[in-house]
């Protein structure tokens, strides 16, 4: 079995995670902060730089999930 390997994928990748960070494009959460003030945001992302916000938004997500709740 032969694998394919995608040149550049790691830069790729990264370049894409820095443009999700400065865009709402595709964002899927929302954090609010004391005064109210709405900042929207990607799970993957903030999954990423912090442990525990991956914590937290891990366990949201699967509270959340029904069999009768479509995320779209």
């Amino acid at each position: 079995m032969t694998e394919q390997v995608w040149k550049g994928f790691s830069d790729h990748f990264k370049e894409l995670f820095r443009g999700l960070s400065y865009t709402n494009d595709y964002s899927d959460v929302t954090l609010v902060s004391e005064d109210l003030q709405e900042f929207r945001a990607h799970k993957a992302v903030l999954s990423s730089c912090s442990r525990t916000l991956r914590k937290i938004l891990k366990t949201e997500t699967e509270r959340c999930q029904s069999p009768y709740q479509s995320p779209f």
